[in-house]
């Protein structure tokens, strides 16, 4: 089921790491999510990772609408028919994730890929590249979506 509100971002390390945000530009009449998977289409644009492709690269996490975006209502909306007229920013580093089920201990270490807008699954399939799993936690934050800590990869994938 596609998200219909924003999530929140439950940071992994060190609190106050000094991560940089990534801009990137929303594709014509789309909408995200604060605190989803960011994805870029092979058009160059963030799409909602809800239909999640092969050709699409993972950026990170949703952070916030860029400059001049008001950022206190659900979503960021690019209700117009151009692509690239708001700016979104993408939070990098690694975070708290949600799986779909296939992900165990034997992938710590290897790569995982986005299953849906909060969820990563260790199924390629058609599906992108998310980043490594790096740790699943037994008892993760409350705010996380899940306990499996994925180092989101900026552009690529492992």
């Amino acid at each position: 089921m596609a998200l219909t509100a924003d999530v929140e971002i439950t940071r992994f390390g060190v609190p106050g790491d000094a991560h940089q945000t990534l801009p990137a530009l929303l594709g014509a009449n789309v909408t995200i999510y604060r605190g989803s998977i960011a994805l870029q289409a092979n058009t160059g644009y963030l799409k909602n990772a809800a239909s999640p492709a092969s050709t699409d690269t993972c950026l990170g996490l949703i952070d916030a609408g860029g400059p001049g975006y008001p950022n206190f209502s659900p979503g960021i909306v690019n209700g117009s028919s151009v692509s690239g007229t708001i700016y979104v920013d993408i939070a990098t580093g690694s975070f708290y994730m949600a799986s779909d089920g296939t992900l165990t201990q034997a992938n710590v270490g290897g790569t995982v890929y986005v299953s849906n807008e909060t969820t990563v699954t260790a199924t390629q399939g058609s599906n992108p590249k998310a980043g490594v799993l790096i740790y699943i936690d037994a008892s993760p934050p409350p705010t996380a979506l899940g306990g499996y800590v994925v180092k989101f990869n900026v552009v690529g994938g492992p």
